[in-house]
């Protein structure tokens, strides 16, 4: 790796080391700047980026700092890391008071992002995030909801929503209402199902 490193990259590993342990991955055609587990930088075109959202970001903004664009297939995005200006490199001390204010904002974001997975939709058996973008479309955004409403009207409110959704779902939300995996549901359980569908398939069909 060390070959690969650009002399901006070494520089800004040396600037961070009194954050912890700082390393490089490849990421966007240039280097992730890590920290344990968490990404909070990227080195790209020997420019080194900071991550930030909301008021952080506000605070980039105001130093002048622009957006990290980067090509995907000829198509620029523009993504939440901002670019650490020259000046900025003869004040090291307040460059690493940037990066550790990113760093921190990076560990908690993903500590949220944690705390919601574990609450939300997808703590349930079978719930992958299309299942929770689907169910969010009709208005049931937590365990709750899901359960209280029920396998089957939850699933007549999908294919209301998209016919050609597989009857399937019917029987993986049936396994998230009773917290287990699709595959465990009981003999009874997906015979009673099964009969449903028949009597019920006029519910969301066209006429």
């Amino acid at each position: 790796m060390k070959g690969l490193l650009t002399e901006r990259a070494a520089v800004a590993c040396d600037v961070f080391s009194s954050l912890g342990a700082v390393t490089l991955r490849s990421q966007f055609g240039g280097f992730g700047v890590w920290l344990d587990k968490t990404m909070f930088g990227v080195v790209s075109d020997g420019e080194l980026y900071l991550r930030a959202h909301d008021e952080l970001k506000s605070r980039f903004l105001t130093y002048g700092m622009k957006a990290f664009i980067y090509t995907k297939r000829g198509i620029p995005v523009r993504l939440s890391y901002y670019r650490v200006e020259h000046s900025m490199w003869d004040a090291p001390a307040f460059l690493q008071h940037l990066a550790n204010a990113s760093l921190e904002q990076a560990v908690m974001l993903k500590r949220s992002l944690r705390a919601a997975e574990s609450t939300g939709l997808r703590s349930l058996p079978n719930i992958n995030n299309m299942m929770e973008r689907l169910l969010g479309k009709i208005g049931i955004t937590s365990p709750e909801q899901l359960i209280s409403i029920g396998e089957t009207e939850a699933f007549v409110r999908l294919k209301k929503m998209n016919a050609n959704l597989h009857n399937r779902l019917l029987f993986d939300l049936a396994g998230a209402v009773r917290k287990c995996h699709e595959a465990a549901l009981s003999y009874q359980v997906r015979a009673t199902l099964d009969e449903w569908l028949k009597q019920n398939t006029y519910r969301w069909q066209k006429k």
